[in-house]
């Protein structure tokens, strides 16, 4: 036959829990400055006059949990100084140190330690109810309390000096900022790529974040500048561009360059086996790369990632000026037929690409658009040299061996078309 619990037995168990430590009638939860401390009971106490005691057995002190370990360096560094303080202020005051370790390490430790031998705290020992009450990560961790119980600050200890603990014991405003610790572990000890943590409260504090990597399947391919002008920070941003075009945008400190011919951009005197022509099939020599860094302006941005890029591939680049031999497009005599609009139409049009034996039209363009899509492709530069102060049409079937024939066609908009060497940038790279 089973024992019967008698009711009024379980109700006077939970009415002594209660009265003991009113702490475990709610769940635990972090206190901070302006709260008022409840009564507990601190169960395993060394130096007082019993093994525990409660937080009221202070009644009219104000109180300093001192939260310390002893492998804690700046912990027993400034015992001396709150030992000091003790005296000074036995009347008012009650500092208490607490710690999580073992009642016997702890005594081992004060009998043992040429500098701790002699003190003689009353300190919180096996602790797991202060610790939840106050977390902490970095230590020391102080806690001051006010006599009616109410926190006043939370700090680290260096501010624990006679004149604030004269201003806490006198119920004075005390204005100390506020030691917070991050809890989350894995935040706390940077497992994850830094940027990764709070990034929209702490742009500020950035002074310079790069990041290079193989092409990644989620991002869209394209080029982005960013400033934020009230963190002074400012953002460049590659996804998938392939190795060539990061150096030109790296060189031009731009989103790339409206004239840039491929083939005689870079020369390469290097061994290194990446390619300098885009691979679209392996996606080989295709690259993300992120900056941001501190500035103003997002012109700067070539800098910096010039030397990543070197740093990662191993080069010694430059930019020289050499003469290129180019398709060179500049007007002839006094007509000006490339400033009317082809069969007067106005709409803007041009051919995205030159197609050998087709005709390349280009109607009421401008240089940038113009000077970009006749580099496509193209086994030497082309250069527009014309006024652009007004857009330019002409056309003429795209025949790169019979310069002649081109030039001949272009006639009649008042232009020609010749083989000249031309001074062009490049971008040198060699072994370092």
């Amino acid at each position: 036959m089973k024992n019967k619990v008698n009711p009024l037995t379980v109700i006077y168990l939970m009415a002594y829990l209660l009265l003991i430590n009113p702490v475990y009638s709610q769940e635990i939860k972090p206190l901070t400055v302006g709260d008022t401390v409840p009564d507990m009971v601190l169960k395993s106490v060394l130096n007082y006059n019993k093994s525990s005691a409660k937080l009221s057995d202070f009644a009219g002190k104000a109180i300093i949990l001192d939260f310390w370990f002893i492998r804690c360096g700046s912990c027993r560094a400034a015992m001396p100084h709150l030992d000091s303080l003790q005296k000074a202020f036995k009347d008012d005051l009650q500092l208490l140190l607490v710690t999580w370790e073992d009642k016997k390490k702890v005594e081992e430790f004060f009998a043992t330690d040429l500098d701790a031998k002699n003190l003689k705290f009353v300190n919180v020992v096996n602790d797991s109810l202060l610790r939840k009450i106050f977390p902490a990560r970095g230590f020391p961790h102080q806690v001051w309390i006010d006599k009616n119980n109410r926190i006043i600050a939370i700090t680290d200890g260096t501010n624990t000096s006679a004149e604030n603990i004269q201003k806490l014991i006198g119920a004075k405003k005390i204005d100390l900022p506020v030691k917070v610790d991050e809890m989350d572990s894995k935040l706390h000890q940077g497992t994850d790529p830094l940027m990764t943590y709070r990034y929209s409260t702490t742009k500020d504090k950035i002074l310079k974040y790069s990041y290079l990597s193989k092409k990644r399947m989620e991002f869209r391919g394209g080029k982005s500048l960013e400033l934020d002008t009230l963190n002074k920070i400012a953002r460049a941003s590659f996804t998938n561009i392939d190795f060539l075009q990061l150096y030109d945008d790296a060189y031009t400190s731009s989103l790339g360059s409206d004239d840039l011919h491929r083939p005689t951009r870079i020369i390469r005197k290097d061994t290194n086996s990446v390619k300098t022509e885009a691979d679209y099939k392996t996606f080989s020599n295709v690259f993300c790369y992120d900056l941001m860094y501190k500035d103003t302006t997002t012109r700067g941005f070539g800098k910096y990632m010039i030397r990543d890029l070197d740093e990662r591939f191993g080069f010694k680049s430059r930019e020289e000026i050499k003469k290129i031999q180019c398709l060179v497009i500049r007007e002839k005599g006094s007509g000006k037929g490339y400033r009317q609009p082809l069969n007067g139409n106005e709409k803007k049009f041009m051919d995205i690409q030159m197609v050998v034996g087709k005709k390349f039209r280009t109607n009421r363009s401008w240089k940038g658009f113009l000077t970009s899509a006749v580099n496509r492709n193209n086994h030497m530069p082309i250069i527009v040299d014309l006024d652009f102060s007004q857009p330019v049409s002409f056309e003429f079937t795209w025949t790169p061996d019979d310069v002649k024939s081109m030039s001949k066609e272009l006639k009649k908009f008042g232009l020609e078309m010749i083989i000249q060497k031309r001074p062009r940038k490049v971008i040198i790279l060699e072994n370092k």
